[in-house]
């Protein structure tokens, strides 16, 4: 009926929402693949459908759909993505943000589905950025020590190596961009261009040989018709003779 209220499914325990990542973990390559095309949705439906299955032999508290575990995740899946985001966005801070906020996620279950969502929920790492995570976390800088001395500090070890590398590869710049298009010896472009004249050969040869077989298929069908008409010809006369006949019949 109408006004009837949809049925509360049961809450979830930390061991059911344990028992589905696990299996979400087994099938993750298929149930969050992005396409969106017929094939790959029913591939996701059958992925859910087993999985419901397989959570079900499991687990003897309540029983869950395949509907209720796929919303269960996208709800995982969020939380953890929006406690990363929260983590990181203080921890780029000026100082590193507030001391509760820049220790690292502690819940095994966030961890393990951190590890899956990885790079969609944190980023890409990036070891020369100063500001990344990694850095910050593993430094714990204090700009409020930070004065304008610290600008003759060395150079870091990435920032030496690629300013090293640019005096060493400026004199092989002319080179390398004068082998970026290769040079074919003379017989390789006669040989080039005699390949190219025997593939349009060949394609002329296709393309009279298509026109030929077209002209004999029109007129093997203009035959056909010709015999078509040919017998309707025939049916005609005939019929007229019997109407004929059956006239002088009816008069005598």
């Amino acid at each position: 009926m109408a006004n009837e209220k949809r049925r509360r499914s049961a809450n979830w325990l930390a061991s059911e929402k344990a028992l589905l990542v696990d299996l979400v973990t087994d099938h993750f390559d298929i149930i969050e693949n992005k396409r969106t095309d017929g094939v790959s949705m029913r591939q996701k439906l059958g992925e859910w459908s087993t999985i419901s299955s397989k959570y079900n032999a499991q687990t003897i508290h309540s029983h869950r759909t395949a509907d209720n575990l796929k919303a269960q995740w996208e709800s995982l899946k969020k939380a953890t993505k929006k406690e990363a985001s929260l983590r990181r966005m203080h921890l780029i801070q000026t100082g590193g943000g507030p001391e509760s906020l820049t220790s690292v996620i502690e819940d095994p279950l966030q961890l393990k589905i951190l590890s899956l969502i990885t790079p969609s929920a944190v980023g890409l790492h990036n070891p020369i950025d100063s500001d990344n995570i990694t850095s910050v976390t593993s430094k714990s800088f204090d700009w409020g020590d930070y004065t304008p001395k610290n600008l003759k500090t060395p150079i870091s070890k990435p920032l030496r190596s690629a300013e090293g590398n640019r005096g060493s590869n400026s004199g092989r710049r002319l080179e390398w961009m004068s082998k970026r298009r290769p040079q074919l010896s003379n017989s390789s472009l006669e040989t080039l261009q005699q390949l190219k004249a025997n593939a349009i050969t060949t394609q002329m040869e296709h393309t009279v040989k298509e026109r030929q077989e077209a002209k004999e298929l029109f007129d093997i069908q203009m035959d056909i018709q010709r015999e078509i008409l040919k017998q309707e010809k025939i049916k005609t006369r005939l019929l007229l003779l019997e109407l004929r006949r059956n006239k002088k019949e009816t008069y005598l």
